[in-house]
């Protein structure tokens, strides 16, 4: 009998050959100095594809020139090499380390495989880890025992969702920063899970954990948003230095225990209790909090709001958007509880102009302004005061009256995005002109008049005119624009070729005059609608002819 071996063959019989090479090679190898174990390192991970490999492979690894190492006592001792295009797999071999190395950093780079192969089980006085931002297999080995580990990083770290954390790394009493923020951990956490009694920097948010927030979860930062926990099980301590907490995405069976607890942090400067499906009396920190600078309560059900019990005089950023809400804190109360606020969004809601005060404001401080979607109608000259105001939505509410000449003056010149669409506005718009606006937002109002000849000439990049009764041609375009809807107006004239250099142009509606720019042929990007011929002048009559 011959034995046949095809091409195939031959090359499954090398596929695994080379699989038992590989496995074998750690142990074949004789690692008699750090810089064996740092080539490994390097042709493993591709090192003359690195963006840096400054003195790699050229001499001793502890002389100054090998980029993003530093020694001890003639030893590698710290390995920092973070988004540095390291592509391929962490080889075994980089456990021979042993009690030398205290850091390795490898974040933000292309590497799989095993994050932690069970050879670095000998890493034994390893203090910092970084493996973020890779595309590792979901799998955190249970090798962390007795480690002095008390920093690990490791959030986007894996290419897929399944990791679980393992118990030789819940229970290092040393941990205190953790980072695993998106790196796809499913797992059921109960009051035994963790062991973590220097916990300060909790970091777990979007991921698919369940059940508890335990006590042993409480430190200085913990961000938990996006999971699936159920029971709130953080008690209430008059000596929390609880400074960072958001809980974001998550939907608890005991909402007043979360209540008491909050009432109890007076450290807290960041508070994140957005999207939790909470309902009833909004669930502020009470008294003055001079800590709290960042408060987010977006998309809940919350249909009231004690605004006599909560002042936080230094806040800078609070967002109530997207709930039940009748009234609010005013913008100039006494005692100036938010006299130092710059972003403010109440959007989403069911506030009219009574609950809603901005007169003679104290407060000129704010920046960005959203009350969108409410049922407002206040005069806009009410905004005047507001000086340093950057970003002012306001659309799909009740205003009326005209537009403002201050919103296009120095009074607003800070004014970049503004967005007035969906109310009830009428009058032309102001002789002057916006000079620093990016974003203008007039669509679905009554204004009529001309558009001024150089409103397109400094830096607006969208302009939304739409369903109004805008009337003559439209200005030249000028080379910042990007968008521009000027739909169902009275628009007329000839329209310019320049709108073929826009990302997307709506126009129909007027009354253009052919020939149209040959960019409206698609209608995709440039819906310009119809336009119309001029129509040809009557002939002259003929002379008689004479008698």
């Amino acid at each position: 009998m011959v034995l046949r071996i095809g091409v195939i063959g031959v090359g499954v019989l090398l596929f695994f050959t080379q699989i038992v090479n590989a496995s074998e090679a750690v142990e074949r190898k004789n690692y008699t100095s750090d810089r064996d174990i740092l080539e490994d390192f390097y042709w493993e991970t591709r090192g003359s594809s690195w963006y840096s490999a400054n003195g790699w492979l050229d001499g001793d690894p502890c002389s100054p020139t090998w980029y993003g190492l530093s020694c001890d006592e003639g030893h590698v001792q710290h390995i920092v090499l973070q988004d540095n295009n390291l592509t391929g797999t962490l080889p075994p071999s980089l456990g021979f380390f042993g009690g030398n190395l205290t850091e390795l950093w490898v974040g933000g780079n292309s590497l799989y495989g095993n994050a932690l192969p069970q050879t670095y089980a000998a890493l034994t006085n390893l203090l910092q880890l970084d493996l973020s931002d890779n595309a590792f297999d979901p799998v955190l080995s249970d090798i962390f025992t007795g480690w002095p580990l008390f920093r690990l990083i490791a959030g986007d770290a894996f290419a897929r969702p399944g990791v679980t954390i393992p118990p030789s790394l819940a229970s290092l009493t040393n941990m205190q920063f953790l980072n695993l923020v998106g790196a796809g951990v499913e797992q059921t956490i109960t009051n035994t899970t963790f062991s973590w009694p220097n916990i300060q920097y909790l970091r777990l948010a979007n991921n698919s954990l369940s059940g508890t927030v335990t006590p042993e979860m409480d430190g200085v930062y913990l961000g938990l948003g996006f999971n699936n926990f159920s029971v709130f099980g953080l008690q209430p301590d008059a000596t929390n230095q609880m400074d960072f907490l958001t809980l974001s995405g998550n939907h608890f069976s005991n909402p007043e225990d979360l209540r008491r607890y909050i009432d109890s942090l007076l450290s807290l400067s960041d508070l994140d209790l957005s999207d939790m499906g909470l309902e009833g009396d909004a669930i502020l920190p009470l008294g003055s909090r001079q800590s709290l600078r960042r408060a987010y309560f977006n998309n809940n059900s919350f249909s009231s709001y004690n605004t006599d019990s909560v002042c936080f005089p230094f806040i800078d950023t609070f967002e109530i958007a997207n709930n039940s809400l009748v009234s609010v804190p005013p913008l100039d109360p006494n005692p100036p509880c938010l006299q130092l606020l710059l972003k403010y969004s109440i959007a989403h809601n069911d506030i009219s102009s009574s609950e809603f005060k901005l007169v003679n404001t104290s407060n000129p401080v704010v920046q960005r302004l959203d009350i969108s979607y409410n049922k407002m109608s206040f005069p806009l000259n009410d905004l005047e005061s507001l000086s340093l105001l950057s970003h002012f939505y306001a659309r799909s509410n009740k205003l009326g009256g005209s537009i403002p000449s201050t919103f296009f003056s120095v009074q607003h010149q800070y004014l970049q995005v503004l967005d007035l669409g969906e109310n009830s506005l009428v009058g032309m718009m102001p002789d002057s002109y916006p000079v620093i606006m990016e974003e203008l937002f007039l669509d679905k109002n009554q204004l009529y008049g001309t558009l001024g000849s150089k409103l397109f000439q400094f830096k607006l990049q969208t302009a939304m005119f739409g369903n109004n009764w805008f009337s003559g041609p439209l200005p030249k375009i000028g080379s910042t624009l990007n968008a521009l809807s000027v739909e169902n107006n009275n628009f007329t004239g000839v329209l310019p070729e320049e709108i073929c250099n826009l990302s997307s142009f709506v126009g129909f509606g007027n009354s253009w005059t052919c020939p149209m720019p040959s960019c409206c042929e698609t209608k995709i990007t440039h819906d310009c609608g119809t336009c119309f011929f001029p129509p040809s002048p009557s002939p002259s009559p003929s002379p008689s002819p004479p008698p």
